[in-house]
């Protein structure tokens, strides 16, 4: 809440201490509408871009496959690109939350350009075409939007509590994006005529829907803390490259970055392949709408109520590997009957319980990081350290995409082709099946090596007797 001077002024206060900052549910509702909006973007690019391109645009599995992978490259380039101007930008409005009005609506019209691919052109103009309205949506415009906006949490509250519950509101809500792209599009498509003008249309009303919500995230928030003193303190030695050295070293960031890659590579693989599966495997793409759909709302439920009841007693490591274990028993009971569209279902369901965990938690983990790193250096630096959610699900999203399209390509999938080869049908069976195993026991690895949730209360404790004494 503001004190009294704050509400007569208008400007932020200073944060001189690591107190209970209340945040208000509308605030909370207003936050998470930012990620499901930004899931617009990486809920498509994530599941069905990939048969769009293959199967309605007619570009070659190959040039999906190779646009994609090539653009990651440039995408880690643009976090890093990006965390160094937000750092230095000031306004009145704050440091994270101009950035998700500025480009809302850039966001929109990128995202309908995707489905714009020219028909009737060769494969090489298609491929251009691919590439540029790629990179200008993810690398440059969903870059500039989601990573201030990833690190808003740590601007509205600095009470670890507060940004738990914050962070599952954004997690619990974000998949209602994806769902929205994922599950309802094809129907809309089909009644839209199947095509590729069917697309567009489709696109344009997400995209409507998306500004809106950037646009309630923006007036709906407010950044409460201030760290003009600390970055006053250290600027002097806070440069760009001094910030990267010390993002670098904190071994937290490393460790949420691996695990919030692994997990969008996990969820990318798994919702690319999804639309193949159920074309082919199950016998119709038309199931992808009830499994991925009942595999997000499971995922909701516990984010939203699961998660904040247990994390208190297990604490934010012990959770989420928990989690993991959940899944990889689920892909191992999938195995019985694979082409059951009932099992394939209700094991949707177990995954969603399974994954909902490292969702609702990993980007608090991340908050926790900011403070680890100011502890231990001495140098904060948030946009540095939140450039790992976005890194991670652009690293993460564009690799497993890539990956899916290469794949295929190798294996001969031919998306105009009436009858798919026995190798392409096998790579489909395999990512769905044993590609989450892997990537599950990966991120068991990841919380085995996390201790940063024992250390928190004495870091937070030493971090408010520092700055009571006016150091960083």
């Amino acid at each position: 809440m503001m004190n009294n001077l704050e509400k007569k002024t208008g400007e932020r206060l200073p944060s001189k201490s690591h107190d209970s900052q209340r945040v208000p549910l509308y605030e909370k509702f207003a936050f998470a509408s930012g990620d499901v909006a930004c899931n617009f973007v990486f809920g498509f690019t994530g599941s069905l871009l990939t048969l769009f391109y293959t199967d309605y645009a007619g570009v070659s599995a190959a040039t999906v496959g190779l646009v994609m992978l090539v653009s990651r490259f440039l995408d880690g380039g643009s976090d890093l690109l990006f965390a160094c101007i937000v750092d230095k930008v000031k306004s009145k409005h704050g440091k994270a939350r101009p950035w998700v009005l500025w480009m809302s609506v850039p966001f929109g019209i990128t995202y309908i350009l995707l489905f714009t691919v020219p028909a009737d052109s060769t494969q090489l103009i298609k491929g251009i075409y691919v590439f540029v309205t790629y990179n200008l949506c993810t690398t440059v415009v969903y870059t500039a939007l989601n990573l201030p906006y990833g690190s808003l949490s740590s601007l509205i509250t600095r009470d670890t509590r507060q940004r738990e519950f914050l962070q599952a509101f954004r997690m619990g809500l974000s998949p209602i994006g994806r769902i929205l792209v994922t599950a309802v599009s094809l129907p809309i498509v089909q009644a839209f005529g199947d095509g590729q003008g069917a697309w567009i249309k489709t696109s344009f009303i997400f995209a409507t829907i998306a500004i809106i919500l950037l646009l309630f995230c923006f007036f709906g928030t407010k950044e409460r803390v201030d760290f003009r003193e600390l970055e006053q303190k250290q600027e002097k030695k806070k440069t760009n490259k001094e910030s990267f050295k010390v993002m670098i070293r904190n071994k937290y960031w490393a460790l949420c970055l691996g695990l919030w890659g692994v997990m969008v590579l996990t969820s990318t693989a798994n919702s690319t392949i999804l639309g193949y599966y159920a074309k082919y495997v199950l016998g119709d793409q038309i199931y992808v709408s009830q499994i991925y759909t009942a595999e997000q709302i499971a995922m909701i439920v516990c984010i939203l109520f699961v998660t904040p009841a247990l994390v208190k007693y297990t604490g934010k490591r012990n959770l989420t590997m928990y989690g993991m274990f959940v899944v990889v028993a689920a892909q191992l009971i999938l195995l019985i009957d694979p082409t059951n569209v009932t099992l394939v279902t209700a094991l949707a369901v177990v995954k969603g319980f399974g994954y909902g965990p490292l969702w609702g938690t990993v980007f608090a983990m991340l908050a926790d990081a900011c403070e680890y790193g100011q502890w231990k250096f001495h140098v904060r630096n948030d946009a540095f350290l939140f450039s790992a959610g976005s890194i991670g699900s652009k690293l993460g999203g564009g690799i497993a995409a890539g990956m899916v399209g290469v794949v295929l390509s190798i294996c001969g999938y031919d998306g105009t082709a009436a009858v798919q080869t026995t190798q392409s049908l096998n790579a489909i069976y395999w990512v769905y099946v044993f590609l989450p195993i892997v990537l599950a026991a990966v991120q068991i690895v990841f919380c085995l090596l996390y201790k940063l949730d024992k250390m928190l209360p004495m870091i937070t404790k030493e971090l408010a007797e520092r700055e009571a004494r006016g150091e960083i």
